[in-house]
């Protein structure tokens, strides 16, 4: 009997969501499946006949209409199409009941889950959000037969807190542009952070922690900042620039497009990763890929997916940050080393195992219904 899997990524607007759902429909498996998706973007929908696109824009309105739409309409759709399992990797859903079909959910959002991150969100209205989104992905994810993680780490604090009727650990790949090459040629060395400006990212931090550095090492390697320029965090990031006369050491670049970031992993001397909430760090993936050296925090899960590649600090400490970036940069050896580990260690996170551990996955999940 083949599966028919619906896809419900109707969460799946930009970012981690849109590269999972491209990456799991662009490796498909040799046994025979029939996909019906429902996302707001069709260009992610391959040209493959296996798959099938669900338009909705009643769902793709407003939250209150998804809801709606999820809650009422797609239990019927699910009859309709006679589908075997529902799939919901954003993680999040409406529905009450499927009429008996499994679903699988995937967990990916940490945020909810940190009361330090919350606590440190600049509006109530932000924290808010995330306490709600808190429930109704417990919610979810009490409703579903299974539930995919992306960490271990995430794995064990749901399971602390969330009774689950079944899990598995199934980690992200890395897309094959995010490849190692040594023929990047850059003005100037510099090191690399690549993260929206969200408190938890620790972008402050950093600033205090390079500014500490010598005049030697901070005229040999600029700071290049990349991502969404985000308030307040980066108004404080700039003024601290801007008060402590590092403008021309310190180049906050913004938002740039998806595919120039390889080129910036592949030419960094030093990839810098100060995040302090993560479930499964995209961006860190995205470095390991390209091979760079990296020094990243030490609370989890960034050693899960560092491994003993990386140098570690406590992010939440510019001075131990200063520590370890001065030990890292005056020495060359160390950093040499350093960029073979994250070169051998980037052979271990594919897309393709991805996808095939995940199909595999909603394969028994409709055997075990039958």
């Amino acid at each position: 009997m083949s599966n028919i899997v619906f896809i419900n990524a109707l969460s799946a607007r930009m970012g981690g969501g849109k590269t999972y759902i491209l990456n799991l429909l662009n490796n498909l498996p040799e046994f025979e499946h029939k996909i019906y998706v429902v996302c707001p973007d069709k260009s992610l929908i391959p040209d493959d006949p296996r798959v099938i696109y669900i338009s909705t824009k009643i769902a793709a309105r407003s939250i209150l209409l998804r809801a709606f739409w999820e809650a009422f309409y797609l239990p019927v759709l699910l009859l309709k199409l006679n589908a075997t399992v529902l799939f919901v990797p954003g993680g999040m859903d409406f529905t009450f009941f499927t009429f008996r079909k499994p679903k699988i959910t995937m967990f990916r959002n940490m945020l909810p889950f940190d009361k330090a991150a919350i606590s440190n969100l600049p509006t109530r209205r932000l924290r808010l959000k995330n306490y709600v989104l808190k429930f109704l992905m417990i919610r979810t994810m009490r409703s579903a037969d299974h539930v995919i993680f992306i960490s271990r780490y995430a794995k064990n604090i749901v399971e602390g807190q969330v009774s689950l009727k079944g899990s598995s650990l199934i980690y992200h790949g890395i897309e094959n542009s995010f490849t190692p090459s040594d023929a990047v040629k850059v003005d100037h060395e510099y090191l690399l952070y690549v993260s929206r400006f969200e408190p938890y990212k620790n972008h402050l931090n950093l600033i205090k922690a390079y500014n500490e550095l010598s005049v030697s090492i901070k005229m040999r390697y600029k700071l290049f900042i990349v991502g969404e320029l985000m308030e307040p965090a980066y108004s404080i990031c700039a003024k601290y620039i801007e008060v402590h006369g590092i403008s021309d050491f310190v180049v906050i670049k913004g938002k740039v497009p998806y595919s120039e970031l390889p080129k910036l992993y592949n030419g960094a001397a030093l990839f810098v990763y100060p995040s302090s909430c993560e479930n499964c760090p995209n961006i860190l993936l995205e470095a390991i890929g390209c091979g760079a050296p990296i020094a990243a925090s030490k609370c989890e899960p960034i050693p899960e997916f560092l491994n003993d590649a990386g140098a570690y600090f406590d992010e939440s400490d510019y001075e131990d940050i200063f520590r370890c970036l001065n030990e890292v940069l005056l020495s060359p050896a160390l950093m040499s080393s350093m960029k073979k580990e994250t070169r051998i260690l980037g052979a271990k996170y594919s897309w393709e195992k991805t996808a095939m551990e995940t199909w595999a996955c909603l394969a028994a999940q409709n055997d075990n219904k039958r």
